[in-house]
């Protein structure tokens, strides 16, 4: 198995389509930029797949006004969600 992921949050289980993922929060900080990020780790056939999203993002007040945009994080995430939710093993 891989080295585990920071953790972060308190590991859960969650199942996309109908196989079951120990799911462990890996966010992260420094010097003003942020990870938003989940781990989602499987067991098939004897060999452990990772799934993860990952939102890279930075503090808007390290840069000069009107050089950065702001997005909503929550938007982006549920919009990852949604492929993370495609995935199925063909075998």
């Amino acid at each position: 198995m891989a080295e585990p992921p920071p953790h972060v949050g308190i590991t859960h289980t969650e199942t996309i389509n109908g196989v079951k993922f120990s799911v462990t929060q890996t966010d992260g900080i420094a010097s003003g930029n942020l990870l938003d990020g989940y781990s989602d780790r499987s067991l098939h056939r004897k060999t452990c797949y990772e799934l993860g999203i990952r939102i890279g993002f930075s503090n808007l007040g390290n840069y000069d006004p009107a050089t950065a945009k702001s997005f909503d994080l929550e938007e982006v995430r549920r919009s990852l969600k949604n492929v993370l939710g495609s995935f199925k093993f063909l075998q």
